[in-house]
């Protein structure tokens, strides 16, 4: 009886400690490609940005030349 107590408590500690870690693994994971996500978005808006300059700076020299 008191073995079976013992190993059902063990039981328990260990599944605590697996959804302990899992959770951390998860949280990890998430955070990974939530920083991925930030930086593809980021990369987007720049070359949005660098190709409205361009565009802007290739439409000046144009009327310069004009």
């Amino acid at each position: 009886m008191e073995r079976r107590v013992n190993d059902s408590y063990q039981d328990k500690s260990n599944r605590k400690v697996e959804d302990s870690c899992l959770e951390r693994m998860e949280r990890r994971v998430d955070d990974s490609y939530q920083d991925r996500l930030k930086h593809r978005v980021k990369d987007s808006c720049l070359e949005r940005l660098e190709r409205r300059v361009e565009d802007s700076y290739l439409k000046r020299l144009k009327r310069s030349k004009e």
